[in-house]
């Protein structure tokens, strides 16, 4: 399901997240995805993949716990840095004390809050108010930024004409000569022969875009 908002979180933040979700989603259902939203049944590594890659903004709580997850460092962070390559937004959040120079590309960036204690720290009507800020910040950026081309839709709309449609035509071609009690010309031969390598290279593709696409969830 498609979510304007991925969260970025280490389950000992949990109730970080919980009070981050609730401020963003604002009594908007469903604007704001984490990995709570997966059901029952559902691959967990599958979903949060494609939650990555259908997101318009990551929001990152990040602090020590985050910065020591291996799932986060070698499996959502490249998705995230490919997020915002590809126009989305990155929007990291102190969470907690941590070392945040040792992601040199994160580092880099302008972070919430600006100053000031980290979220964590807070308590209270004092990290509230710092999440309203935030809720209503990241709402200006997603307002200000044109949505991007989802990767599922960039992979839809790239996908082969189907093999089959080729195979028509070049039926077609032939049943007009039957019905004709012609012999087939020089160029309509040349004709059908082109469709039909052009069919089975369509259809080439489509698997290996398939089957390469599947991988990169795992």
């Amino acid at each position: 399901m498609y979510r304007e908002i991925f969260v970025s979180y280490s389950r000992k933040n949990k109730g970080l997240m919980n009070d981050v979700v609730r401020h963003l989603s604002g009594g908007t259902h469903g604007m704001v995805w984490s990995d709570e939203d997966i059901a029952v049944g559902q691959e967990w590594d599958v979903e949060i993949g494609e939650a990555l890659a259908d997101c318009r903004m990551a929001v990152l709580l990040v602090s020590g716990y985050w910065l020591s997850s291996e799932y986060i460092l070698k499996r959502e962070v490249p998705l995230i840095r490919e997020l915002r390559g590809d126009g989305g937004l990155v929007y990291p959040v102190r969470g907690g004390s941590a070392d945040w120079a040792r992601l040199p590309w994160l580092a880099a960036l302008q972070w919430f809050p600006r100053e000031g204690p980290v979220l964590l720290e807070l308590k209270g009507h004092a990290r509230d108010r710092v999440l309203a800020e935030m809720a209503a910040d990241v709402r200006v950026q997603l307002a200000n930024t044109p949505a991007r081309a989802t990767r599922r839709w960039r992979e839809s709309a790239i996908r082969p004409v189907p093999m089959w449609s080729c195979l028509l035509l070049v039926l077609l071609v032939l049943l007009k000569n039957v019905l004709a009690g012609a012999d087939p010309t020089t160029s309509e031969v040349v004709l059908c022969l082109s469709l039909a390598t052009a069919g089975s290279l369509y259809y080439v593709f489509d698997r290996f875009t398939t089957i390469f696409n599947a991988a990169r969830l795992r």
